[in-house]
């Protein structure tokens, strides 16, 4: 037996709020829980933004280690997922923002929420970040996509994250 597996990206609700904002904020943050699509939507919402994951361990230290260093190798817009690996890095952010007074849309940034880094956050970008949260998908969300496919019933047993509706191997 052949398997197909498809990727389908799944419009957000998000995405409309975050792209009004990214026209009043230089920074954007979202955080939620790992594998809710944080990523994805940047990456479709922003396909000409520089990309780094921090999740690569040589990448957390650089940032850690050589900040501004780490943001020269890279042009903005720039989508840096998983700041939760270099946390002191949203410093070197803000100073980046303020040498750009004006502009917006700079970076955009993911990570799994928590307390320690939204500390870091709130502390670091204090008026200069709009922070939003993304969760699993919304009845409404995996309706837009799924509804004439399946029996609403199949949402509630299959859960509310992406991946699991994009596997290729739906049950």
């Amino acid at each position: 037996m052949l398997l197909h597996i498809f990727y389908m990206y799944i419009n957000r609700i998000l995405t409309t709020q975050i792209l009004n904002l990214t026209r009043l904020y230089p920074v954007i943050v979202i955080t939620g829980p790992r594998q809710v699509g944080k990523t994805t939507l940047l990456e479709h919402s922003f396909p000409h933004a520089s990309y780094v994951s921090l999740d690569y361990m040589q990448h957390a230290e650089m940032a850690e280690s050589r900040p501004q260093e780490f943001l020269k190798q890279f042009s903005t817009p720039l989508i840096i997922d998983e700041i939760q690996y270099a946390p002191t890095l949203l410093r070197h952010i803000k100073t980046q923002v303020d040498r750009h007074r004006g502009q917006t849309g700079l970076y955009f940034i993911t990570g799994s929420q928590n307390f320690l880094l939204m500390k870091e956050v709130s502390e670091s970008l204090a008026g200069r970040a709009a922070i939003l949260t993304l969760q699993g998908l919304s009845f409404s969300e995996w309706e837009s996509v799924f509804g004439g496919q399946y029996e609403n019933h199949d949402f509630l047993f299959r859960g509310t994250y992406p991946g699991l509706w994009n596997a290729g191997t739906l049950l």
